[in-house]
């Protein structure tokens, strides 16, 4: 993502520049007064010849020593001159060069409330950046901005997001509220939207700007298809395959003997994966199809440019088959632990291990939480606050979901909300009671079974993403003490986070609540996470 760098001041250039006009002024006198001074003593020499010898010889003699000075005043004038323009001139690496002025992007805040994209939002019509025609006044005639930002959501999703993006100054803050809003809606698929799909795609792999949020309306709007710009990348650049069997591409200029060796190697994967790199192109395609037919027409460019090597066509083809049938699956995973999940790689990792550990560590928790939770409600579930057949039913989904190992992904996708809540109530509820050691074990895996659960949630939710069967089951001063309870116990800020989305109390009380946790290690990011510093 562009960062804003200190611009040179306008004032200092100015000065430099009216230097160099004094300089070249001085310097262009001097060499005219030579210039004068010679054209005048050869005047003099000239009748000192053909004029003053008539006159007489002291005329000769005085016409002689005239002609010298001036020839000597020339001389000097001429030296100093050129003297004066080598010695005075600055140099032009002691010019400060001009610096154009990058993009400045807000800070991305993760934040509950919703001061900092409120903020933005004043400061974008403040700015121009939106017309005043979305602005809507209160009858007090100050800003109504719920109302102003519902005007904004009637705008064309994709060209708006990219306008936004493209300004001096990104409010990214206020953009990826209005994504976020817009991926709620959905997006009308049609040829206008798909053009502003693509371009909105070539920004963010131009500014190196990943977004999960941005990427999912793209993918909305059709941008991958056969005619993209992005499909003429296969004809310059070429894979590139590290040593331990991670694949990138690159769009610098390499020899076709090169980029025909990495093909090789890519297509020879066993177990391939990619690398994620916020510079590479492939970080930002999440579509199979796509990815195919880049692989064909890489394999024509590299035939076009190397026609004395006989490529055998079939084999190459058969061989990117191959290695689809390896990748396509792993790719499906990638993109939605990514793009449905909000889970993002750091620079460098290896998309599919890492998507893949984090998906294994889920369903390792959850499975063994399980048959835990079972045995903790068969034996204190007369303490639970619960409906006790909501926790049964809860139990029983779960033993079916388990059943079925390779489509836990996409159960999770179905998963109600409120089973999260019931979890943690149940929790709540027996560590209230004095557990017996032989139980202690149990309730530990049970609680780091609902932390995961409530992390993998966290990012799904902050988007604002609903899965089934939500409902209100606890009060506000209920929610605040279940999460109080819950962070005295070890629970990850991530999973705290998503609990706090989920029970939906308002931020003004969290911040009233917010001394309770000044004890625990995660304060300072649930200070950070309510705005708190925004009245500091």
């Amino acid at each position: 993502m562009a960062t804003s760098v200190p611009v040179t001041s306008s004032t200092s250039v100015g000065e430099a520049n009216s230097s160099n006009e004094r300089f070249t002024e001085r310097t262009s006198r001097m060499y005219y007064a030579a210039l004068v001074l010679g054209a005048l003593s050869c005047l003099i020499f000239i009748a000192m010849i053909v004029i003053f010898p008539q006159v007489g010889l002291w005329a000769v003699v005085l016409g002689f020593a005239l002609g010298c000075l001036l020839l000597s005043l020339a001389i000097v004038f001429a030296v100093s001159g050129l003297v004066l323009g080598k010695t005075l001139e600055p140099s032009r690496e002691a010019t400060p060069p001009e610096i154009v002025a990058q993009k400045e992007w807000t800070t991305q805040q993760d934040v509950l409330g919703n001061e900092y994209w409120r903020s933005e939002l004043i400061s974008l019509f403040l700015r121009g950046d939106l017309h005043e025609s979305l602005i809507v006044y209160s009858k007090d005639r100050s800003l109504d901005i719920d109302q102003s930002l519902q005007n904004i959501l009637k705008l064309e999703p994709l060209s708006t997001t990219l306008s936004l993006l493209k300004k001096d100054c990104v409010h990214i803050n206020i953009i990826l509220h209005l994504v976020r809003q817009w991926n709620l809606l959905g997006v009308d698929l049609s040829p206008e939207v798909t053009a502003h799909a693509e371009e909105l795609l070539l920004f963010l792999i131009e500014e190196q700007y990943y977004s999960p949020d941005i990427l999912k309306l793209i993918r909305y709007g059709d941008a991958l298809q056969a005619t993209s710009p992005l499909m003429d990348w296969a004809d310059s650049g070429s894979f590139s395959v590290d040593a331990d069997g991670v694949f990138s591409y690159r769009r610098e200029e390499c020899s076709p003997e090169d980029a025909l060796a990495q093909f090789d190697l890519l297509l020879a994967l066993e177990n391939p994966d990619r690398r994620f790199l916020k510079d590479s192109f492939l970080t930002y395609i999440w579509s199979s199809s796509f990815f195919e037919k880049f692989l064909h027409r890489h394999l024509e460019s590299l035939q076009r440019k190397l026609p004395e090597t006989a490529i055998d066509v079939a084999r190459y083809e058969a061989q990117i088959q191959t290695f689809l049938s390896r990748y396509f699956q792993k790719l499906d995973l990638i993109n939605a632990m990514s793009l449905d999940w909000g889970y993002n790689c750091a620079e460098g990792e290896k998309c599919y291990e890492s998507a893949n550990q984090r998906l294994d560590n889920l369903f390792v928790a959850f499975s063994s939480s399980v048959p835990a939770m079972k045995r903790l409600f068969d034996k204190y579930g007369s303490v639970v606050r619960v409906d006790r057949r909501q926790i049964r039913e809860q139990i029983l989904s779960n033993t079916e979901i388990l059943e079925n190992e390779s489509g836990f992904l996409c159960s999770l996708y179905e998963y109600p909300l409120s089973y999260l809540i019931d979890w943690a109530v149940l929790l709540d509820c027996v560590h209230g009671t004095e557990i017996s050691l032989e139980d202690q074990a149990d309730y530990t895996v049970c609680l780091q079974g609902l932390d995961s659960m409530l992390s993998q949630f966290a990012s799904r939710l902050q988007s604002g993403q609903k899965v089934l069967n939500p409902r209100d089951v606890l009060s506000e001063q209920a929610a605040v003490m279940l999460v109080h309870g819950l962070a005295a116990q070890g629970v990850s800020f991530q999973g705290l986070k998503a609990l706090m989305y989920l029970t939906a109390v308002p931020q003004r009380i969290w911040l009233g609540a917010l001394p309770l946790f000044e004890s625990f290690p995660v304060f300072n990011r649930m200070k950070e996470f309510l705005g708190e510093s925004l009245g500091d």
